[in-house]
């Protein structure tokens, strides 16, 4: 066998490994960021969760890449994290309330900054 045979078959087994750990997804899209909420399992079947955002950027030359960033999430940090995620959206439901032109300001700054990555596209 080739070495790059060999490679390709590599690539495909840790490929097919890598979704056999896949247990959930979800996928929020918001301008030109992407957020993926995974739940993976290790070999000992413990379950995680990995939150990755990706963002779409262009080089020097032009091109499209996506640079991303993960954050791991395992199953004894979660009680103590969801509980922090729920205070810091109760916070931020109650700031808006009280101040609703931040809202509006940021929903404008998103679609002018939207239209002008879709009119790079």
């Amino acid at each position: 066998m080739t070495d790059e045979r060999k490679n390709e078959f590599s690539e495909d087994r840790d490929r097919d490994q890598a979704r056999q750990q896949d247990l959930y997804s979800q996928v929020v899209k918001a301008g030109n960021r992407t957020y993926f909420l995974d739940v993976k399992k290790t070999r000992y079947d413990d379950p995680y969760m990995v939150l990755t955002e990706s963002k779409k950027k262009v080089d020097q030359n032009g091109k499209f890449y996506y640079d991303k960033f993960k954050v791991y999430l395992y199953q004894e940090d979660m009680d103590e994290f969801r509980s922090k995620m729920d205070n810091i959206a109760s916070f931020m439901e109650g700031y808006l309330e009280k101040n609703p032109r931040s809202e509006k300001s940021r929903v404008k700054s998103y679609r002018k900054k939207n239209e002008e990555v879709n009119s790079e596209s």
